[in-house]
């Protein structure tokens, strides 16, 4: 693009990001993030997300979690969804706990917050904090999602 004389921008900047994340092309990620800034472009929310993703993907939820703490943006039940699925994936579920704690504070009425921080406690068979997180969700009147299948 440089060599034909294109400026990209804040768009190709996202679709460079989210392909890294996909890829788990971790270096070229923040290289791009980088040039974004370099040209002149404010990163947004959206830009942020994709490096949350792609931490947790690649397994960094560590770094995931600390780069969310420290973003010059609020994270939105998108990114924490993101980090707290890296979460499970790679097995750090203390902090899986911590996420899905903040996002049941973020959405208060998501069904599938309160049962992801159930299914955590199971896993780790803490079945008080696992009846607790159910029992909470009923007491606020959210009912869990039917989830269904269809066999073609």
């Amino acid at each position: 693009m440089q060599t034909a004389g294109i400026k990209p921008d804040e768009i190709t900047y996202l679709c460079l990001l989210s392909a890294c994340a996909h890829g788990g092309l971790v270096n070229e990620a923040w290289f791009f993030f980088d040039c974004l800034e370099k040209h002149g472009m404010a990163a947004k929310s959206e830009h942020y997300a994709c490096l949350v993703d792609m931490l947790a993907r690649a397994g960094q939820v560590a770094e995931a979690y600390e780069f969310v703490s420290r973003m010059p943006v609020e994270p939105t039940p998108s990114m924490l969804g993101a980090l707290f699925n890296g979460c499970l994936n790679h097995k750090r579920l203390d902090l899986a706990e911590i996420v899905g704690r903040k996002l049941i504070e973020m959405q208060p009425d998501n069904d599938g917050r309160y049962v992801g921080l159930a299914n955590v406690y199971a896993e780790v068979r803490r079945l008080d904090e696992c009846r607790d997180t159910r029992g909470e969700m009923e007491r606020k009147g959210v009912k869990k999602t039917r989830g269904y299948s269809i066999v073609v």
